[in-house]
Parts: structure tokens; sequence; C-alpha cells
């Protein structure tokens, strides 16, 4: 396009700033709204994840119909009978996320609580990935009893270590023991998470006697040409030849016997969608909303281009007259459409990325792939194609509305009656519909998100957390070896906390409520049935281990009996 057309272009619209403003900031909020969301879906739901053929990883669960449980986890005696038979497999790795204390130093660093994650060495070669700097677990390092050794996030090693060139081989205290620094991750590694800072070996114990149920996270890699069906199949198959690598559970608890009773079967998920999870249908519906955002946007803009339209007729009449074609007067009002959405576009995307930001650093970290969102290329490349596509429709407007005007008249009469056209009143009255339809579809969808949002505030979850403060700590086995010694320790936290003023009830427990890291789940057996027929499970249940003062500091109503006494009370009944 000529550079005379868009100077032109700028300078019809310097001469009408109300109107300039308004339809640049119109633009911008709608422009802004719709990359922002888009570059959250492109991310989170879109982009495919940042490892080596991410299309053959897939997550590796079990279903267990015989115990009315889903997506259970893997257990060794499984792992070990898909490393060894499931050829369908390039390989499977397993993990657990776990948190350790990160001791202080010298230099006056304190100790800080982070999450970690212990992993088999297979793990980030199954993934097509490693360290940034440094290596991978060996063999050796992920066997029972192997060297004390730990892979560390660019975001730790740039904070704690001031991005130490030398990091590699130096030592760190970790849960009160010293591990050996080996390799640093790159910054666009988040496993399993975003909050993940320290990798340890998993140092399975192949030959454990009773090696517990379903503990670890399972991925595992399909060969190239091998479907997920066709894997689960396999996989189902070779599963009963479980108890030769792995005879037993628990004591008293064969593996043969879990597999009569539970019958797990095989689920296989795409890595992607084991990931996001039902998110991406949320992140869908959000970006229908944005999408209706930036059309009532542009149907303002539109209906504000017409009114101008309708103020400029007798100009236009007269550049037609004196020569001026149809494509000359579509290359004008193409002008002062680019300029105008280039200028939203503009505001767009540094609202776009102001909101990003804010979104990153302040949204909950539960979201899956928190950490990857930003306003990238992609988000640029979208963001020009919405621009043009603005451009090019507030371009043809003016144009369709020039198309039943009656040149002589327009002349003759000075541009009185300019507006009263049918088809000129109809186009008009169309774009208002489609605004106010738009409006309402938006302010419909934000009514049932507030009004969901509303429900869900109102639901009593039977605590109060109003004026409840909780906090994080774990005393490392090292320096309480006992379970004595960790049981006096919180209750002395319990003791000196609830010595502070202020400080009304004080509790300790492994889980606070809604979350789900701390539930531990054994077999229970009755107290008038003590002996189970040895083809009969055990009925497993779920629970968490508080201290008395818990339920009160939580503001959860005690019915009848009583609460637990003191943590350091002589052993007796339990």
């Amino acid at each position: 396009m000529p550079m005379q057309s868009l100077a032109y272009a700028w300078r019809s619209l310097r001469r009408a700033p109300a109107f300039a403003v308004t339809a640049v900031l119109t633009l911008g909020v709608g422009i802004g709204a719709t990359v922002a969301i888009f570059s959250v879906v492109d991310a989170i739901a879109i982009r495919q994840l940042p490892y080596g053929h991410p299309d053959r990883l897939v997550g590796a669960w079990h279903d267990l119909p015989g115990v009315d449980a889903k997506h259970a986890t893997q257990g060794l005696a499984t792992y070990l009978t898909y490393t060894e038979f499931a050829h369908s497999l390039a390989g499977i790795g397993v993990y657990k996320q776990t948190s350790v204390n990160l001791g202080g130093d010298r230099t006056g660093t304190p100790p800080e609580r982070v999450h970690a994650a212990s992993m088999t060495a297979n793990l980030l070669p199954l993934l097509e990935t490693g360290p940034r700097v440094g290596r991978n677990f060996s063999a050796e390092e992920d066997a029972p009893k192997g060297p004390n050794v730990v892979l560390i996030s660019d975001g730790l090693w740039k904070r704690r270590f001031g991005a130490d060139p030398n990091i590699i081989g130096k030592s760190i205290e970790v849960s009160a023991a010293q591990y050996q620094v080996i390799g640093v991750m790159s910054p666009s590694f988040h496993f399993p998470d975003a909050e993940t800072q320290i990798w340890v070996p998993q140092q399975i114990d192949r030959n454990d006697p009773t090696p517990g149920g379903f503990n670890y996270n399972g991925i595992a890699r399909l060969k190239p040409g091998v479907t997920i069906k066709q894997a689960t199949a396999e996989m189902q198959s070779v599963l009963p030849r479980a108890p030769e690598l792995s005879p037993n559970l628990a004591p008293g608890v064969p593996t043969q016997m879990l597999l009569d009773k539970a019958k797990p079967i095989v689920v296989l998920d795409p890595l992607r969608d084991d990931i996001v999870g039902s998110f991406a249908s949320i992140l869908w519906i959000v970006g229908g909303a944005a999408i209706l955002i930036l059309g009532v946007a542009c149907a303002n803009v539109a209906n504000l281009l017409l009114v101008r339209a309708e103020a400029r007729h007798r100009e236009t009449a007269v550049r037609t007259a004196l020569g001026a074609g149809r494509a000359h007067l579509l290359r004008q009002f193409f002008a002062e459409g680019v300029v105008l959405s280039m200028l939203g576009g503009v505001i767009g995307v540094a609202l776009a990325i102001a909101g990003v930001r804010m979104f990153v650093a302040w949204g909950p970290p539960d979201i899956p792939r928190l950490a990857e969102v930003s306003v990238g290329f992609g988000s640029m490349a979208f963001a020009l194609v919405v621009v043009v596509l603005v451009a090019v429709v507030f371009s043809v407007l003016p144009m369709l509305r020039r198309g039943d005007a009656d040149l002589g008249s327009v002349l003759k009469d000075g541009g009185r009656g300019g507006t009263s056209g049918v088809g000129r009143q109809r186009m008009r009255a169309t774009l208002v519909t489609a605004q106010v339809a738009l409006a309402v579809m938006a302010l419909a969808t934000s009514g049932v998100l507030g009004r969901t949002f509303q429900k869900l505030h109102d639901v009593k979850p039977g605590f109060d957390p109003s004026n409840t403060l909780t906090m994080w700590v774990s005393p490392s086995r090292t320096a309480f070896p006992g379970g004595a010694d960790i049981t006096r320790f919180y209750q002395q936290v319990i003791d000196r906390v609830g010595a502070l003023p202020g400080v009304k009830h004080v509790g300790v427990t492994s889980r606070v409520p809604l979350e789900l890291d701390g539930d531990d789940m054994e077999p229970i057996w009755r107290e008038d049935a003590p002996a189970l027929p040895g083809d009969k499970l055990p009925s497993l249940s779920m629970f968490e281990q508080t201290s008395g003062g818990y339920f009160a500091a939580m503001g959860i109503p005690l019915l009848a009996g009583q609460t637990f006494a003191r943590l350091d009370r002589p052993v007796g009944q339990p």
C-alpha cells in the first residue's frame, strides 16, 4: 500500500480525534482479550509438549474395578512386568512427587522447603530431553543405596546459587544429607510441574519382598508405528506375569491375590491429555467468550465507521465526480482501516502481554503448563491475522454503504438525505442487531459463570477458613530418626506456636482440606474380624493424621466423644 494513502488516512483520523480514540481503544480491548486468551489456549491446550516426539508419550495407569478405583498408578510388579515383557513400548519410567528440605549455607542463605521429584534414570531419555549443563542419572546412581546425586532446575540454579558456572560437582544439603549436583535442567523443563526444582534418583529395589501397592506415576513411550490401542492390548496380555517378578505386595498379600480381586485394567492416555485433563474444555469456553468480546468491539467500531461514512458522503461523491475510481476509494478506506486496526493491535498486544504476565504470576499453580504461557511468536502471528481481517472488514463496509448512493442527488442536495437509503438503514440495523446479540451472549455467559461461582462460594465446606493460617514443615529423618523424635518435634511446634500472642488454636495434619497431597491409604481390619480368608483382600481406607487441636483450629465441630490428647503422651492404646 502506498505510503501516501497511509499518510492521508492518518491526517484524516487526526481531524476526528474523538472517533479515532474511541475506535482504537475499543479495538485494543477486543484484540487484547482475544490475543491473551489465545496465548493461554495455545500454550496449554494446543502447543505440543516440550519433549521429543511427544505424540508417542503416554501416561500409564490402571483402573481397578474390583476395588472401585480408577487411574491407579504403577506398582513395582507392574513396572517390572511392562519393562520386561511389553515389547510395544520403547520404555516405561516411573516417578514420585515429593518435597525436600534444602539446607542453608555458610553465606547465610536460609534453609527452605522446595518441591522435588524422584524418578528412574531412564525417564529423561524416554522424554528425549536432558540437563542443559551436566548429565543425567546413571544406572548405578539409580540402584538401591546408590550415591546421593541431584539435578536442579534452572530457576533454582539462578535464584539460590547465583547461576554459578562451577555448580556441577558441588555438594548441597538435601533433607540433612549431602548430595552432589550433577546437572542443571533447561528453563523450559517443567516436570512433573513448574514448581518442581529438584530431582533425585528413584532407586527402586527390584528385589524388595514387600514393595507395597501402586505407588509410582508411570510414563511410557510407544515404539514408532504402535498405536495406543495396540500397546494397551499387549500390556494387558502380559500383566498376569507380574507375580513372576514380584510375588508379594505386602506381608500376607500376594501379588496374584491383588490381580484376582482388583482385576486391574491397563489405561494409556496421551501424555498431553494426561497433563491438561479437563482444563482444556474450560479454556475453549473462555476462548469463545473472548471471540464474543472481539465481535462486540468490531460491531461497535463498524457502526462508528458507518456514521463517519455518512458524514463524509458528500466528500466521497465529490472525489468520485472528479474521477476517483472505486479502487482508489477502496484503497483510501482500507488505509484508514489499517491505521485503526494497527493502532488497536499495538494497544491490544500491550494489554495482552501485561494480562498474561499477571496471569502467570498470580494464577493458581494447579493450572497445567502455566509456566509455559507467554505472548510469543504464535500469539503475535495470531494478532497480525486479526488485525488484517479487521482492516479488510472495516474497508469493505464503507464501500458497501456507498453502493446505493445516487451521486447526482448527493451533489445537488449537499449531502442531505444521505442517511435516507433503505439499504443503508438496513446495514446499520444489522450491525446493531449483531452487536446486541453478541453482547447478550457474552452477558449471559458471564451471568452463568458468576452464578456458578456464587453457588460454589455458598457451599459449606465443613470447616471455617476465616482467620486460619497454614504452613508446611517437615523434619528430616536424619535430624529426627525415630517416630518418637518426630512426635516430640511436632508437639513442641504446637506448644510454642500456641503460646504466641493472638493464637487461639493450633493443630497439625498431614493434609489440609481440598488439597490432594497428604492422603494415605492402608488396609483396615475390623476388630471382630482380625483374620481374613486367604482369598479376600482387606478393605482399603483413606485417612489423614492429625493432632487433637486440628479440629478446633479448622473450626470443625465435634459432635460426640473427644478429640486426641497430646502427641507426646505415654504410649498406650492407639
